[in-house]
């Protein structure tokens, strides 16, 4: 007889039962830095792009298509976002005339890489001063 009959207990199909508990864990972590990677490349590159734009902006006011351009400048520098003409605000303050403020702001709605996250808007501004 065995002093240990514990010992003699099979351990098949344990590594399975491991596997059940710990993979999801292991794929929700996995899924969140993925989400998290994405989102923040969101954000750089809506970030890059509003400030190209008011960099564009600050030196060409005088131009008389700089709304358009500004408008432009921002969405070539979000590639990647599908950023449109309705989610970018261009405002100067008090005029376009050197030493004035512009401020560039751009507006997106999140679209999730995996499709578990929603419900926000990326936002960013960059304001400079006006120089020519």
């Amino acid at each position: 007889m065995n002093a240990y009959p514990s010992a003699c207990v099979s351990q098949r199909g344990m590594t399975s039962v491991e596997l059940a508990i710990v993979l999801p864990v292991l794929l929700m972590v996995v899924f969140a830095i993925i989400e998290f990677g994405y989102a923040m490349w969101n954000y750089n590159t809506i970030s890059y792009a509003v400030r190209e734009g008011a960099r564009y902006a600050a030196v060409s006011s005088t131009d008389s298509n700089v709304v358009e351009n500004t408008i432009n400048s921002v969405i070539s520098n979000g590639s990647g976002l599908s950023l449109t003409p309705a989610d970018i605000v261009i405002s100067w303050l008090p005029d376009q005339n050197p030493g004035s403020l512009v401020s560039v702001t751009a507006t997106k709605p999140y679209t999730s890489f995996t499709g578990y996250v929603s419900g926000f808007s990326m936002k960013s501004s960059a304001v400079l001063v006006v120089s020519r």
